[in-house]
């Protein structure tokens, strides 16, 4: 099931080529990661050949609201009432790492920017990170992150904060795309999030190492390992492969999940549509 792309909020992104070499770029990278796809050792672990499905599930953790906890400083923006659980749970989970990972953002989008019109002569680049605020740049790090951790296609990530990117560039400096590559804003956003604020998402979006299964369910849940176990987001996943093996569709494993844990529908369906596509295959 391909997973549908979430509305994108966050005010941002962009790509890049790390030289005109014709070597192993961003750009390259991005262009050749393989979206998720179950593999024997993804799925082994997971799937037994239980008949039971949904009976055998094991108790998972109730989802009471998220709310503001007044500890985030202000200029990383306001609580996103509006965005889902696991967004809210993430922007929560990293305000420790936001001035790091900002200036590291800008760091890199500078360095690249700097680069690319050095070499032309002229301006041909602009470093997006610069031009947004440090609350809508800390929004596009935390997005960032948990898409990568929810195993969503690194290059559906990074179209949709490439294309925000380039439309503020475009209205601010007049620029258009880059000859021979994109802007670089979004590489140094991603690049930033996955090595400063949730490092263990940087092999896969680069060496193609998925997210394990428990660590995707609980980024979409907006949960901590405190509260959702390894063997118990394992023994979820197993549930949802048989029944969707035996015949159920996927509209039907969703209302049971709603409706049996109280979660919310859109919830339901991520963590359906995440499981399918992922763990399944």
């Amino acid at each position: 099931m391909k997973r549908a792309l979430v509305a994108a909020t966050a005010a941002v992104l962009i790509l890049s080529a790390c030289g005109s070499d014709g070597g192993d770029t961003p750009e390259d990278r991005l262009d050749e990661t393989p979206g998720p796809t179950a593999t024997a050792e993804t799925t082994e672990d997971v799937i037994s050949d239980s008949t039971d499905a949904f009976d055998s599930l094991p108790p998972m953790p109730a989802l009471e609201p998220i709310t503001d906890p007044g500890t985030v400083d202000r200029k990383y923006g306001e609580f996103p009432i509006e965005q889902s659980r696991g967004i809210q749970y993430a922007w929560i989970s990293y305000d420790d790492k936001a001035a790091e990972a900002i200036a590291e953002a800008r760091r890199i989008d500078n360095v690249l920017v700097n680069g690319y019109n050095e070499e032309a002569g002229t301006e041909v680049s602009a470093a997006a990170t610069s031009l947004i605020s440090e609350a809508g740049l800390y929004y596009d790090l935390v997005w960032s992150c948990h898409r990568l951790q929810g195993n969503w296609r690194p290059g559906d990530t990074f179209d949709v904060l490439t294309d925000a990117y380039e439309d503020i560039i475009r209205e601010q400096t007049g620029l258009g795309p880059r000859d021979g590559g994109r802007h670089p804003g979004g590489y140094a956003v991603m690049e930033a999030a996955s090595t400063v604020m949730c490092p263990e998402t940087e092999q896969w979006w680069k060496d193609d190492i998925r997210m394990p299964t428990p660590v995707m369910i609980r980024s979409i849940l907006g949960v901590g390992d405190e509260a959702l176990g390894d063997d118990e987001a394992n023994q979820f996943a197993n549930g949802v492969c048989n029944s969707l093996d035996r015949g159920d569709s996927a509209s039907r494993v969703s209302t049971t999940i709603a409706d049996k844990y109280d979660y919310p529908d859109e919830t339901a369906d991520e963590l359906v549509e995440a499981i399918d596509d992922v763990v399944c295959g």
